[in-house]
C-alpha cells in the first residue's frame, strides 16, 4: 500500500511540473490573426498588426 502512494505522488508531481510549462498554440499557416487592438485581420506568420502596428499574441 505504501509502494502505491509513492508512486501514486511521484506520478502526480511529475504530470504537474510536465503539464505546468504549457505549450504555446501557433496558428496554422493558413488562418489569418486578428489584432486585439484594432481588430485587422492579419496573415499567420505577420509578428505585428499591418494596420496599427501592435504586436500580434
Amino acid at each position: 500500500m505504501d509502494l502505491f502512494i509513492l508512486v501514486l505522488v511521484i506520478t502526480l508531481i511529475v504530470w504537474g511540473i510536465s503539464s505546468s510549462k504549457g505549450v504555446r498554440q501557433q496558428p496554422r499557416p493558413d488562418e489569418n490573426r486578428a489584432c486585439a487592438r484594432c481588430g485587422t485581420l492579419n496573415p499567420a506568420p505577420a509578428r505585428f498588426c499591418r494596420h496599427c502596428g501592435t504586436r500580434l499574441a
